[in-house]
């Protein structure tokens, strides 16, 4: 069941806040044909908007358990608040993006899409569709079509570092990635501060990339080779920033006893026990943003950065991992947490 609540908080101090309060009794629309975009902040015309959502490809689909699945959260709570025609566009293989963006992009007036590397098919569409305007998510475009939202991953990783050094055993972390993209890299950067931050004489981060394309966040068997290799040489807190592959890497930590961090969604549940905490990416709070501003007629193309300060990050704490974290040492995270919130500690990447 999604938490309109939650998720409206999730926005708070975005200039969309009062708009989507406004909009907050509004049902889904019908599937009716809806008119052009309109300019940047302008109002929509009678017919509902059309939004459109592609996600990343993945064999799960929608319930990855991660980023895809977050989106759709966003997306389901999209439908609830807001008056528009919502489809979604589910590629199972790299090579079916482009052909659902460039569908999306001529049946839709707004295109939303989750996660790195969809951009690079947005942008081949956009000129073939001028009346249509872009939402990426996880990617930069500097276009006038386009609006870019990305995330302050290195803020919410930090946390996670902290945390782990502080109840790491060896004194050795590991980083497991699914591949070297911009997000990736801040959750990786991030990572090692909060560990240094955190640990005591000098904590070390033992960092690996799965691969160097997207195929590298859909393997669960490498990311469980992975991350023995990481184990064996002495991480008992395994970070995996590796979409689908990170469950592998969650498997060999419970087998082996060890320590695992999720990402994007809470996936603490995912083996109880082992799961020290998730790094949680609010893709939902993006998506509902990007669709709540469009619906409106506040969306406006340029760049988006959500962090702690903005509920874009955060970390997972409940009853699966509440037993493994000291009352002092989550006390410390919080410190730190209101200490980026505040400006007081900036996070370097």
């Amino acid at each position: 069941m999604i938490d309109r609540r939650r998720l409206i908080t999730g926005l708070a101090g975005l200039p969309l806040v009062a708009a989507l309060a406004a909009l907050g009794g509004r049902a889904q629309a019908g599937d009716e044909d809806a008119a052009p975009a309109p300019a940047e902040g302008a109002a929509h015309k009678a017919s509902p908007p059309r939004i459109a959502v592609v996600y990343s490809s993945s064999v799960a689909g929608k319930l990855d358990k991660s980023f895809n699945q977050s989106a759709a959260e966003g997306v389901e709570a999209a439908r609830q608040v807001l008056e528009a025609t919502l489809r979604e566009y589910l590629p199972t293989t790299p090579q079916e993006e482009p052909e659902m963006i460039e569908r999306a992009a001529a049946e839709a007036d707004l295109v939303i899409t989750i996660g790195y590397g969809l951009h690079t098919f947005a942008i081949v569409s956009a000129p073939r569709h001028p009346a249509t305007r872009f939402t990426v998510i996880d990617a930069e475009v500097d276009r006038p079509a386009f609006q870019s939202i990305t995330f302050r991953e290195q803020e919410g990783a930090f946390l996670a570092g902290l945390l782990a050094a502080g109840v790491s055993r060896t004194g050795r972390l590991g980083f497991l990635g699914g591949m070297p993209t911009p997000g990736i890299e801040r959750f990786r950067k991030g990572y090692a501060a909060g560990a240094r931050h955190g640990g005591a004489g000098g904590t070390i981060v033992l960092e690996k990339m799965i691969g160097t394309t997207q195929a590298g966040f859909q393997n669960p068997f490498a990311g469980m080779l992975e991350a023995e290799a990481l184990i064996a040489a002495g991480a008992d807190v395994i970070f995996a920033a590796a979409g689908r592959s990170g469950l592998g890497a969650y498997q060999a930590a419970s087998d082996n006893h060890v320590l695992a961090i999720g990402v994007d969604s809470n996936q603490n549940f995912l083996f109880p026990g082992t799961m020290l905490t998730s790094v949680i990416k609010r893709v939902d709070t993006a998506v509902l943003q990007a669709a709540a501003s469009f619906a409106s007629g506040q969306w406006q193309p340029g760049p988006l950065s959500l962090g702690l300060r903005e509920e874009g990050m955060g970390l997972a704490l409940d009853h699966h991992n509440r037993p493994l974290i000291p009352t002092d040492l989550w006390q410390r995270v919080d410190a730190a947490r209101e200490a980026i919130v505040t400006g007081r500690l900036v996070v370097e990447i």
